[in-house]
């Protein structure tokens, strides 16, 4: 059976699966090959980008080359299917964060009218379509256990802050889940992952491989539990050789809050991990 992959966290399903289940998108097919402009002019979006500089156009064109989400340049002009808009609105989002294309602050206000404007029975509506899960005294450690749960179950699911927010329709399942854990000693599940006994260099490897991931925006399930693992395993006074103490201290408390970053699905984590892969690339 052929799997479909999610072009922001690479996250990968069976065929018989539409959207990712943590970013809400459309997945691509592996190769998939689209001749775009056979599409219907209503079934593309264009997006100008000539007034990016040509350092913002070059990292776009390996971005969306990466991820595997079909598209077309004419020009200066990036084209791709309507189903994947918001897949590319996402990216396009990443890159303007990076080059400061676009102020926070100008396109959270520009988000805030734009809902204001939409129906307001849509808009920030959890007391009938969604149930909200206050998990702040969780760990990441747990946390992350909750994701892989949720997605074995294929519950559409979202972080705000510290609420879990998952369709009312599901809400029996979670309450379940939620006991089922609650029943658990906290790693219990995770024992696999945890308090490994990894050598100091194989620790460093993998929050390098880590951060490397992360700061592009790659982010999934295993990928963050062997961060965990090698964060349970990390010894601030057990530096691999050649690391001087305090590089090593610091690459660790890097690590964690790249963790509860992730956990909290806050917008640092690209940064958090941009500077944890700029700590220890003169090293590995």
């Amino acid at each position: 059976m052929s799997t479909r992959v999610c072009p922001l966290c690479r996250a990968e399903y069976l065929d018989f699966k539409e959207s990712c289940n943590h970013c809400g998108v459309a997945l691509v097919e592996p190769g998939e090959d689209i001749d775009i402009r056979l599409l219907d002019e209503d079934e593309q979006v264009v997006y100008d980008l000539s007034a990016w500089p040509i350092d913002a156009q070059t990292e776009t064109a390996i971005a969306f080359a990466e991820s595997g989400l079909p598209h077309l340049w004419d020009g200066t002009d990036l084209i791709v299917p309507e189903v994947h808009e918001e897949s590319a609105d996402r990216m396009l989002e990443r890159i303007e964060d990076q080059f400061g294309l676009v102020d926070k602050e100008e396109r959270e206000m520009l988000a805030e009218e734009d809902a204001e404007s939409a129906d307001p029975e849509s808009v920030g509506d959890t007391s009938g379509g969604d149930t909200e899960y206050d998990l702040e005294e969780w760990p990441a450690s747990r946390r992350i256990e909750l994701v892989e749960r949720l997605v074995e179950l294929s519950v559409p699911h979202h972080w705000e802050d510290h609420f879990l927010v998952v369709p009312t329709s599901r809400e029996d399942e979670v309450d379940a889940l939620l006991d089922e854990m609650d029943g658990v000693q906290p790693g219990a599940r995770g024992d696999n992952v945890g308090h490994l006994d990894l050598a100091p260099a194989e620790i460093a490897s993998t929050l390098f491989l880590a951060a490397e991931r992360m700061r592009r925006g790659k982010v999934d399930a295993s990928h963050y539990g062997e961060l965990l693992g090698a964060l349970d395993a990390a010894e601030p006074e057990q530096p691999p050789y050649g690391f001087d103490p305090k590089v090593w201290e610091q690459a660790i408390e890097l690590g964690d809050e790249l963790a509860d970053a992730v956990a909290d699905d806050t917008d640092a984590v690209e940064e958090i991990a941009a500077n944890l892969y700029a700590l220890l690339r003169p090293l590995i």
